[in-house]
């Protein structure tokens, strides 16, 4: 009986670490649906730059990056939300592919046309 570890008071921080951790269950559905947007972005990535690049104009490939940029940022950041347990990882994940959606077109307007 010595050898058991006193239980965590319901007060205590490491109580509610535990019962936070205990809580998340792996959702096998929302992986798939992560790795699966990050495969058609990297296959749209190798298809463009990598097969096709001198079919499509320079306009084209910017305007085709918005495409790509949103399928890797949803699925990675969905995929490391979800392996960290978090809430609200959906809607966390369409929120990044946003902001990166966002950047780029901040980078295309602000920058591009000075390089």
């Amino acid at each position: 009986m010595r050898d058991q570890q006193p239980t965590p008071r319901p007060d205590s921080q490491e109580f509610l670490q535990e019962q936070e951790f205990s809580q998340h269950t792996p959702r096998p559905w929302m992986r798939r649906i992560f790795m699966i947007t990050m495969l058609i972005g990297t296959g749209l990535v190798l298809f463009l730059y990598g097969m096709y690049f001198n079919s499509f104009s320079e306009t084209e490939l910017v305007n085709l990056s918005f495409v790509w940029i949103g399928c890797l940022a949803f699925g990675f950041s969905g995929l490391e939300m979800e392996k960290r347990g978090k809430k609200l990882v959906l809607l966390k994940a369409f929120g990044w592919a946003f902001l990166a959606i966002f950047l780029l077109t901040f980078f295309f307007a602000a920058f591009w046309s000075s390089l």
